[in-house]
């Protein structure tokens, strides 16, 4: 019987239908006795405890499949979901997190767009319900356009994507937004706050406007803390209208221009300057002549020489050194001399040797007589 049974032209049955072989179309069936179009065909649970190689393609019927492994591997470079191509599906791949709102990185149908969500919805359902946009991290992104919830980067374009929404550069700290010495442009609005900027329409008008309202500088020239005028050997001249006065205000000084002697300018009435060859201020007080100025005033010593006439001695020795004849007075018996008409003096000595001014070709020089009492006064005044 196991010999006639091994080699068989009809159809084979283990209780009926735990194990069925159907000789004519070379298939097995396993608790059915009606084998599909398959070499077997199981109806139940199957179960292999070790390795399975399925050499042709792998048919799942059902509604899941479940892989209970520690690691996954498919040689396949696309993955196509939705393959029965219902309309109006939403597809992607969800994260169950077991107590928390799933995670899902899905093709949202209605809005035609791919979203990264967490989502309340679970793998049987055919849309995914939003409850947060979740986050996303990588490095480099490279992308046609970008849009965020009020933000929208197309191509080198930024916009705001809600009416009347401001676009904020923030950096963090001391940072600073760096155009990467590039201009901004197309600036549509005149600045209204301190801080705005402005654009050069702007500006322009406000110089034209400043300019329009400021009197011409002509030849003068401004550079630094320095105002120059420009106009070769032109004087400086500063007009204050009415009977206002020039004030120079603060705490410091007015520094006149100084030189020596010979670099004198042509005099002016009302002139002043400080010359550095005789250590004093000068002035022209006539438009012709130039003056010091006294600028202290101290006590002088008065001397007194007392000297005795012999009839001819005309010349006397001063104690001091008068810079002029004017610098002195002169007795002779009470009588006082005149400067010049009736002496002179050089280097400290007094000589009786006057000029008459009116007619210089007569002398008037007169030794004072023996016994005169000579008395010279110095100290009184310095040289005008």
């Amino acid at each position: 019987m196991l010999e006639s049974n091994l080699s068989r032209e009809t159809n084979l049955a283990f209780q009926t239908d735990l194990l069925y072989i159907d000789v004519g179309n070379d298939r097995v069936g396993i608790r059915t006795n009606a084998p599909g179009a398959f070499a077997l065909d199981v109806n139940g649970s199957a179960r292999v405890v070790n390795n399975l190689t399925v050499s042709g393609n792998l048919t799942v019927d059902g509604t899941t499949t479940t892989l209970d492994t520690v690691n996954t591997t498919v040689e396949d470079p696309l993955i196509l979901l939705n393959s029965s191509g219902s309309a109006g599906n939403d597809s992607g791949i969800m994260i169950n997190r077991s107590g928390e709102n799933n995670a899902v990185f899905y093709w949202d149908e209605d809005n035609d767009i791919f979203k990264i969500v967490t989502s309340t919805s679970t793998a049987d359902s055919t849309e995914v319900i939003d409850t947060a946009f979740a986050n996303f991290q990588l490095n480099n992104l490279t992308a046609n356009s970008l849009a965020t919830d009020g933000l929208s980067i197309e191509d080198n374009t930024i916009s705001s994507t809600r009416s009347n929404d401001d676009i904020n550069l923030n950096p963090a700290g001391t940072g600073a937004v760096n155009v990467n010495n590039s201009k901004i442009t197309n600036l549509a609005n005149n600045p209204t706050a301190d801080q705005d900027a402005a654009n050069k329409k702007y500006v322009d008008d406000q110089i034209s406007s400043i300019s329009s309202s400021v009197p011409s500088l002509g030849s003068f020239t401004f550079s630094g803390n320095k105002l120059t005028q420009g106009a070769s050997n032109a004087d400086f001249e500063m007009d204050n209208s009415g009977t206002g006065n020039f004030v120079f205000l603060g705490t410091s000084g007015i520094v006149v221009p100084s030189g020596d002697t010979a670099s004198r300018p042509t005099a002016q009435t009302g002139i002043i300057r400080y010359n550095t060859e005789t250590a004093k201020y000068e002035v022209s007080q006539d438009g012709s002549t130039w003056t010091s100025l006294r600028t202290e005033q101290t006590a002088k010593e008065i001397v007194k020489d007392v000297f005795t006439g012999d009839g001819s001695t005309t010349t006397f020795t001063l104690t001091t050194t008068p810079e002029s004849e004017e610098n002195v007075i002169v007795y002779v018996d009470g009588v006082m001399q005149e400067p010049t008409w009736n002496y002179s003096i050089i280097n400290g000595v007094l000589t009786f040797d006057g000029i008459d001014p009116v007619s210089p070709g007569d002398s008037s020089v007169e030794a004072p007589h023996n016994g005169a009492r000579v008395v010279v006064i110095q100290g009184l005044a310095e040289s005008v």
